[in-house]
């Protein structure tokens, strides 16, 4: 897996935790907000309506001893207008009640209410037919208890929503208190989840990259002795991990052929200046030795002026020769004497004919000294 799949995975665990955590708090505050809602649109007018059952009840048990002590006109609208108001808000009370324990209540205070209502009209017809005293009692025991019902059951609806707002305030405590503890939950799982994502990230990215910084400052350094980088997760820190190690191994593999390559040079070199020395030497034996062979080749020079020299002298004496043979030949029967020159001149032709054979040697002696 890679690092930043990883990192990815650690930080979308956080943050489905704060969502979770939000997604319950917001739910939690979203109850509480129902049952405040509920609190003030059902309770709230509930407990109103009982109130203005109670006023109700007692304004037309005033206006109906009203009656009985000053019969008015005025006397009779208000009492018909408190009965009607107190009726309206009956049916009112009936219509918004949805649990059962209330509507028992609101049927209670319906019955006596038309206990009520009737009594009231046997009071009048009492009260019509000139009987006040039975009219007075029956406002006295029946209107009266009739009264007193409808002020109980009341109380009873006003008690019973005053329980269902304590509960709906305890409902909304608690409701608080865990959205409270879901906050406080969530903040702690949150730091642990990032304590240990900053531990892992520590121990799988961090750590290693230390390692491998180290490795490098001391390759940097010259020193490619260190062991090997382990790493066996197979992330980016890992495919580093066995490139850097590659890396080092080449290094020294290379460093090793330099210094092989370095050897061969430095033996290459002294074999070279063996070489050179050699060299130098028979250049010196050349140098001379082509020195000798110039100073043969002057002597080679002026023996060779000196032979043509004798050979032009040998060429004049070979024509003297001719000469004085063919005088010889003419006139040897005439003169000794000229026998005896001839003789004479015999014998240094003879001796000049020897110094060129040995002109001749020496020239050949020089040219087969030249040759080698």
């Amino acid at each position: 897996m890679s690092i930043g799949k990883k990192i990815g995975i650690g930080f979308l665990t956080v943050i489905v935790v704060f969502v979770i955590s939000l997604i319950l708090i917001i739910k939690e505050i979203n109850n509480i907000n129902t049952k405040v809602e509920k609190a003030v649109d059902e309770q709230v007018t509930q407990v109103q309506l009982a109130n203005d059952i109670k006023f109700g009840m007692a304004m037309q048990g005033l206006y109906v001893r009203a009656i009985m002590i000053d019969d008015t006109p005025e006397t009779r609208d208000n009492f018909s207008t408190y009965s009607k108001f107190l009726d309206d808000k009956i049916l009112e009370l009936s219509h918004q009640a949805t649990e059962n324990e209330l509507k028992e209540y609101v049927d209670e205070i319906s019955m006596y209410n038309n206990n009520f209502n009737e009594s009231i009209e046997k009071m009048w017809n009492y009260y019509n037919s000139g009987d006040k005293e039975s009219a007075v009692k029956v406002v006295v025991d029946e209107a009266k208890t009739a009264n007193s019902g409808i002020s109980d059951y009341s109380d009873k609806i006003l008690n019973y929503q005053v329980d269902l707002l304590n509960k709906v305030s305890a409902s909304a405590k608690e409701t608080v208190d865990l959205t409270r503890i879901i906050t406080i939950v969530t903040i702690i799982v949150g730091v642990l989840i990032g304590i240990v994502i900053v531990i892992y990230v520590r121990r799988t990215i961090s750590n290693p990259l230390e390692k491998i910084v180290d490795s490098a400052n001391l390759i940097a350094e010259g020193n490619l002795s260190e062991k090997d980088i382990i790493h066996k997760s197979k992330d980016e820190i890992g495919q580093l991990s066995v490139a850097f190690n590659k890396m080092k191994s080449n290094l020294q593999l290379l460093i090793r052929n330099v210094q092989t390559s370095t050897e061969q040079v430095s033996a290459a070199a002294e074999e070279l200046s063996a070489s050179t020395e050699e060299m130098t030497a028979t250049s010196e034996d050349m140098a001379k030795r082509i020195e000798e062979t110039s100073e043969i080749a002057k002597i080679s020079s002026i023996a060779s002026v000196e032979s043509a020299k004798a050979m032009d002298e040998t060429a004049t004496g070979i024509q003297k020769i001719a000469e004085s043979a063919q005088a010889l030949h003419q006139n040897a029967a005439d003169s000794s004497e000229t026998a005896a020159i001839g003789s004479k001149n015999v014998e240094q032709a003879q001796n000049q004919m020897n110094i060129i054979k040995e002109s001749s040697s020496v020239v050949n002696d020089l040219v087969q000294k030249q040759t080698v």
